[in-house]
């Protein structure tokens, strides 16, 4: 893309190495690196007054009810895939690879779904995870054969998709988060942050935690690549332990023996144990501004819209007209070719 913009502008051809060497000439100004795609309904969510209004009023409430730290939590839930790595790094024989014999490393390919809810407090806490099985019959104990009471301190449940719904989430917040985190608070308030899922604002889990002195905050829409802890700095180091975790499996099994739903916990509690560290949650709980008084620093990512939202009807009208005007001017330009 570069080297055709160039193109367009200089008089000469520019080489094969020419964008290469540029970079490497102006290192110091511009950089080039692989990146991710984001949904445009997040980067629209970008927007610098909706999270100063987010900040302004979280840590309103947080002195209104003088919420410490070790009463601040986030919950939030991560899909697992069964049997599918991640993108890895890989050596392989070049002519083999050269000749396209190879292309990809082995995974299992079991598309079955478990989902886990995981809890974090800002004073680098954690609150047992509760995994969810895919499954209409409850769950199996061959499934839970590794489990060993004492060491796996977790939660084991089944729901027809795999993920949570409002049954579940309630039971979380009454079976789990109250019963867990009640002692630490005493009498005190205490915050629990959450993305807006439908199973987490439920009509039933929003009566419980009001008779039980727990605040909801809801997060902004699509803002919790940038506002939650969980998705910021924990959920990634699992992901990627998972997968390293699964690839250990693979090559001592030599890719012969399927991935099945009892393989799950063992995996998942080596990767959640190497994730779920006070280190990654504190980091977590900085990097999403929840302690700060004035978050500065994350609102300076942002950029304030200097364009008005194309889905105004004054967009729509400028649009339109532009277009016009576009077209009539091929119009014109195809009539004096005929012209001529």
């Amino acid at each position: 893309m570069i080297k055709k913009y160039v193109a367009s502008l200089a008089p000469w051809e520019p080489s094969d190495s020419w964008v290469t060497r540029f970079l490497r000439r102006h290192r110091e100004a511009i950089t080039n690196k692989t990146t991710t795609g984001i949904d445009r309904d997040r980067c629209k969510a970008d927007n610098m007054e909706d999270y100063r209004n987010y900040f302004r009023l979280l840590h309103e409430k947080l002195d209104q009810y003088d919420v410490r730290p070790h009463n601040i939590y986030n919950m939030d839930e991560k899909g697992f895939l069964l049997g599918v790595t991640s993108r890895s790094k890989r050596v392989f024989s070049k002519p083999l690879w050269d000749q396209k014999k190879v292309s990809a490393s082995l995974q299992d390919g079991s598309r079955d779904w478990i989902t886990v809810m995981g809890c974090v407090c800002a004073d680098g806490s954690w609150v047992d995870p509760v995994v969810i099985y895919e499954g209409k019959g409850g769950l199996r104990d061959s499934w839970l054969h590794d489990l060993e009471v004492g060491k796996h301190q977790l939660f084991c449940c089944t729901s027809p998709t795999g993920w949570s719904n409002n049954e579940i989430g309630l039971a979380w917040l009454e079976q789990v988060f109250n019963r867990k985190t009640k002692e630490k608070a005493k009498r005190d308030w205490r915050l629990l942050l959450l993305d807006g899922h439908g199973s987490h604002v439920t009509p039933s889990f929003i009566d419980y935690c009001d008779a039980h002195r727990i605040l909801l905050a809801v997060l902004p829409p699509h803002s919790s690549h940038r506002l939650q802890p969980l998705d910021v700095a924990v959920f990634g180091p699992l992901a990627t332990a998972y997968g390293k975790e699964l690839d250990k499996f693979l090559h001592r099994s030599q890719a012969l023996l399927d991935m099945q739903k009892s393989d799950f916990l063992q995996l998942f509690w080596a990767a959640y144990t190497s994730a779920f560290t006070s280190d990654n949650i504190l980091s977590s709980f900085a990097a999403t501004g929840v302690l700060h008084a004035t978050p500065k620093p994350h609102l300076a990512n942002l950029v304030e819209a200097a364009v008005p939202d194309t889905s105004t009807i004054a967009a729509k009208r400028v649009k339109e007209a532009f277009h016009s005007l576009q077209v009539n001017n091929e119009l014109l330009h195809v009539q004096n070719e005929q012209l001529r």
